[in-house]
């Protein structure tokens, strides 16, 4: 589908406005992450063809944000993840726009509103076997909730439809959430020198602690928001040369299967 991603900046820019004031009142630590970290740096603002928003928060004060923040948004944005929806497909939180409406594609025909992406960073465990045990359990728990938000019949009702509906028997999706969430805080964030998001973890994506600090404040299209204390060698990290653009044929966007701008996904 076709949309103006300008006018997808011009709903998430006050998304992004109330999430920082929401979580910096009430003493929370988060950071712009991806590339929306890369965006405030190089661009001092959106990636000019970028038509998504995400910041990141330490464990602990993500599971704070996520059982208050419906309390402390205004009424028009709401928090989503699995506590506040049994049937939320994703591991990690969205603040959406109600009265807006994106289906984000044919492989995840979730409906919600126009969002800023919410997610956990992690304590990753100095054992290298451990960790490598946790991400390998992540991958495989992450694979089963795959299945149980799948259409069981995408391929036919034969047997190919057996394995996901038999795990939709053995498994409730609010209960493979909390298995996920359960598995990726096993390393209390605060106590270990190493962090990442499991959610992203592709393993250049792991960072030291001490890199992030507690947030440092950076400015977005005219808006003091929080970037983390080393900027430049996270995006070094996970970039390479994260000043120079991308190709023109490399500067794509989502490319949302559906947008309406005037109408609430709940309508």
């Amino acid at each position: 589908m076709s949309y103006d991603v300008k006018e997808m900046q011009r709903h998430l820019l006050p998304i992004l406005k109330e999430a920082d004031r929401a979580i910096r009142a009430h003493g929370l630590r988060y950071f712009l992450e991806g590339g929306t970290l890369l965006g405030a740096v190089r661009h001092g603002g959106f990636i000019p063809w970028d038509d998504d928003v995400d910041i990141s928060m330490p464990r602990p004060d993500y599971e704070k944000f996520l059982r208050h923040a419906n309390e402390w948004l205004p009424p028009h944005y709401r928090l989503r993840s699995h506590l506040q929806d049994p049937d939320y497909p994703f591991h990690y939180a969205k603040i959406e726009d109600t009265r807006t409406t994106i289906v984000e594609g044919p492989t995840r025909p979730f409906k919600g509103g126009v969002f800023v992406d919410v997610f956990p960073i992690d304590g990753i465990p100095a054992d290298p076997k451990l960790r490598e045990r946790l991400y390998r359990r992540f991958r495989r728990l992450s694979m089963l909730r795959h299945f149980i938000h799948r259409d069981p019949y995408k391929h036919g009702h034969g047997p190919r439809s057996w394995w996901p509906l038999l795990l939709r028997k053995l498994y409730s999706r609010r209960k493979v959430a909390e298995m996920i969430n359960a598995n990726n805080a096993t390393a209390p964030f605060d106590e270990c020198d190493t962090v990442g998001c499991y959610s992203m973890m592709n393993r250049t994506y792991l960072d030291r602690r001490e890199g992030y600090g507690d947030g440092t404040p950076i400015m977005f299209e005219g808006l003091e928001l929080m970037g983390m204390r080393d900027n430049e060698a996270f995006l070094r990290k996970q970039y390479g040369d994260w000043q120079q653009l991308p190709p023109e044929e490399k500067r794509v966007n989502h490319c949302f299967l559906h947008v309406d701008f005037h109408r609430g996904f709940r309508d």
